[in-house]
């Protein structure tokens, strides 16, 4: 039973925790918002073209940072045992791990054309989508190794760093989009591929003040970071891949549905696809504030089992998804009162404007699935809990959300035609609370059984 005095205590400690996390996302998340924007007032051809490629990008990206993020629970899990002088080396460990996924990312830039034709998208957007992605990837190495400083922050409770990174680089951003989108200063006018470069040199930025952060700043000082470079470890990036390949995996599932859709609707014509992306980018934005909480609870859970608590584990679990549902039917009135205006803000082409609107009306049953699903993955990362939860995402996305959505899109309920992007979003919706509940159920066994088995609380060791 949780007590009222044990819910005030934990809302407050999950708020201080959560709502640098919560800024941190919205920043970087405003920096998405920003290209699309700025691409959508350029034209819906350059839109088109920046939701193309960041359908590659996006997916990518995910599967990344996802293998990289186990960090965050080992960290929290020994800095609650008290472990601090293991820290160093499994951040260490990390980077050299993260050396891993360079030359895969090359590989894909260097065919990334190829792969557009093959998805059969229109040739209009393929140059725009290309230039897009491959600008990116020159930034690639250092969103990864600030993602890694973060993860290491966050595992100690420091979640204001990536706050004020984040916002360093949305400050570089925003004018560097203007600049290059629309020929400013003597550059020439790049459109959608300005986007890119713009987004690149904002990375660099924040990996750059992160690790100028932790160098420097004192509260970082007992764990030593940085005062022994280790070699790499066999078995501890073996470790950190077991542990991390499962979350980006889960990532890359779920993402690569939302990529895959965008690609199937080029078919269509840019109209389809502006219209999904910024209904896509909408319900993203306004998805910061939960997924957050997600973050915290992984960072709450992780710290109480490194301390032999599974019973307050559970009870910072339940705490936290109360919260997080809260949260989620705040945002859906949202979306109910502002829905046409915010569509506005992207882009004003009627036919675009329409079709948005009408799938904003799914992106409210979008949002809600989406926040039950993404808090319990974030529990479970807490418990180092990884390949269960990814095997939840290949049945609720895979063989659940692509086929229905691919069947509703493509070709329609009793083959009475296409419903097009329509379609696509009802697979979401089904994808998302299938994944909700699959998430839901596992956190209840496991909690379970790390409160009838005690000595497995702490899963953090030195490998």
């Amino acid at each position: 039973m949780i007590h009222l005095a044990e819910i005030k205590k934990e809302s407050r400690i999950l708020t201080v925790l959560a709502m640098p996390i919560v800024f941190s996302q919205l920043l970087q998340m405003s920096t998405s918002v920003v290209d699309t924007v700025m691409a959508g007032q350029a034209s819906a051809l350059e839109l088109a073209g920046v939701g193309v490629g960041a359908s590659i990008w996006v997916p990518l990206f995910l599967f990344l940072i996802g293998s990289l993020s186990a960090l965050t629970a080992y960290v929290a899990q020994l800095d609650g045992a008290g472990k601090w002088s293991e820290i160093p080396n499994q951040v260490i460990q990390t980077f050299w791990k993260l050396t891993l996924f360079i030359p895969v990312s090359i590989i894909i830039a260097v065919y990334i054309d190829d792969i557009f034709r093959l998805m059969q998208a229109d040739p209009e957007i393929i140059p725009i989508a290309t230039g897009y992605f491959r600008a990116l990837i020159w930034g690639l190495p250092a969103v990864l190794g600030f993602n890694v400083l973060r993860y290491y922050c966050d595992g100690l409770s420091f979640t204001k760093p990536a706050m004020l990174a984040s916002l360093m680089g949305l400050l570089v951003n925003i004018p560097l989009n203007y600049v290059l989108i629309f020929g400013k200063l003597g550059f020439p006018k790049l459109g959608g591929i300005g986007c890119g470069w713009a987004s690149t040199a904002s990375f660099w930025v924040m990996f750059l003040f992160m690790l100028i952060w932790v160098i420097i700043r004192k509260e970082f000082h007992p764990t030593r970071l940085f005062k022994e470079w280790y070699k790499p470890n066999r078995l501890h990036i073996s470790s950190l891949l077991k542990t991390g390949l499962p979350i980006g995996m889960a990532f890359l599932v779920e993402s690569s549905v939302f990529s895959m859709i965008a690609l199937f609707l080029s078919k269509f014509g840019y109209i389809e696809v502006a219209a999904n992306q910024i209904a896509m980018n909408l319900v993203a934005l306004i998805f910061m504030l939960p997924l957050s909480i997600g973050m915290a609870l992984t960072i709450r859970i992780g710290n109480s089992l490194g301390k032999q608590q599974p019973i307050m584990a559970r009870h910072i679990a339940f705490i936290g998804l109360g919260i997080a549902i809260l949260i989620g039917i705040v945002n859906g009135g949202i979306l109910i009162v502002f829905n046409e205006n915010l569509v506005r803000l992207y882009n004003s082409q009627p036919e675009v404007v329409q079709l948005a609107t009408w799938l904003m009306v799914f992106g409210i049953f979008f949002h809600l699935g989406d926040i039950i699903q993404a808090t319990c993955a974030g529990i479970l990362r807490g418990y180092n809990d990884t390949q269960v939860p990814m095997i939840n995402a290949i049945v609720s996305f895979w063989l659940l959300c692509l086929p229905l959505g691919y069947w509703l899109g493509m070709i329609g309920f009793n083959n009475s035609g296409p419903m097009k992007a329509t379609g696509f979003w009802i697979g979401l919706v089904a994808g998302l609370f299938s994944a909700a509940t699959l998430h839901f159920v596992r956190f209840l066994y496991l909690s379970h059984q790390t409160i009838k088995h005690p000595q497995t609380a702490s899963s953090a060791q030195s490998i």
